[in-house]
């Protein structure tokens, strides 16, 4: 991040360290960061969250993408309601998916927008998330014809070898890698949109390579996983929208080159924590657990790690 995020990072730290203190942490207690405040219950708060979409799930589309936002709780807080009041501004919507605004006349949400000003509702959006100054956004991308050319053709098929599972997990130790570089020294904890059984398999294969193969100095900055309703909680309705935008773009770029759109910019804008396509052609999924612990133990001190 640059040097101007650090030091807004290093403010919002001074805050959060400032709250809990004076309120012995009912402050972030008295949160459910990522809905509006209408909707909060009281709960423990982890002060660092990721919110991460899938974009190209389903489909032809070559590319699957995890993308999302980094923020400590009280940003989260104060972004859901500055989300909300921009979803209930006329025209207003119950919730926003890219995919949705993209095909108005398959979707009650947008049916009978005018393109105009389904443009105009998705540039306001992105700039409720840029304006509340999240942390930083997160990428992890993959080619799916890479994994069914190198995996699926090539070897024994495993529940755990498709496209989401590989980003997810590359997304993830990533992330924590980097965390225990930096000088934030808090867990992250990670909040999925609910894919279904894949995302719980993900959450098992991930625990066990904790058990495994991951260093355990870089156990305590793993926080938790869960699964939500991006219909329900608004901080994965932004993820959605970048996951879908940067796809869109990857797309939108495999023959010829096409400029960025206006809403991507923006985003974009936003400091990168973490943006890399995850390339089977780097990289074996096949090798020896002693091998894994030795390359994460050297790319975690060196930099960010690039396998799973």
């Amino acid at each position: 991040m640059s040097n101007q995020n650090d030091t807004k990072v290093s403010e919002l730290f001074e805050q959060w360290g400032k709250s809990s203190k004076s309120t012995d942490g009912d402050y972030f207690r008295s949160l459910e960061s990522g809905l509006p405040s209408s909707e909060r219950n009281k709960r423990w708060i982890v002060a660092l969250q990721s919110y991460i979409d899938a974009s190209g799930m389903s489909g032809k589309e070559p590319y699957l993408v995890l993308a999302g936002f980094v923020s400590i709780a009280q940003v989260w807080a104060k972004f859901s309601d500055a989300w909300q009041a921009e979803l209930d501004t006329p025209p207003s919507i119950s919730y926003f998916k890219l995919n949705e605004a993209f095909h108005p006349k398959h979707y009650s949400q947008f049916k009978g927008w005018d393109k105009k000003d389904i443009i105009h509702k998705i540039n306001k959006l992105a700039n409720v998330i840029k304006s509340t100054y999240p942390l930083g956004r997160v990428v992890s991308y993959i080619d799916k014809r890479e994994v069914e050319q190198l995996i699926i053709k090539q070897l024994p098929k495993r529940r755990m070898d498709n496209p989401y599972s590989l980003c997810f997990l590359h997304l993830i130790v990533n992330i924590v890698a980097r965390q225990c570089k930096s000088q934030y020294k808090v867990p992250i904890d990670f909040i999925f949109d609910d894919e279904g059984e894949i995302g719980y398999d993900c959450a098992k294969w991930l625990n066990y390579f904790k058990k495994t193969v991951i260093p355990k100095y870089s156990l305590p900055y793993f926080g938790s996983i869960t699964f939500a309703d991006d219909r329900r909680v608004v901080a994965l309705q932004a993820a959605d929208l970048y996951a879908g935008l940067f796809r869109r773009n990857l797309f939108e770029n495999k023959s010829i080159f096409m400029p960025m759109s206006k809403e991507l910019k923006i985003l974009q804008e936003i400091p990168k924590i973490h943006e890399k396509q995850l390339s089977l052609k780097e990289i074996s999924l096949y090798i020896q657990k002693e091998e894994i612990r030795a390359v994460l133990k050297h790319k975690i001190k060196g930099g960010l790690t690039h396998i799973i």
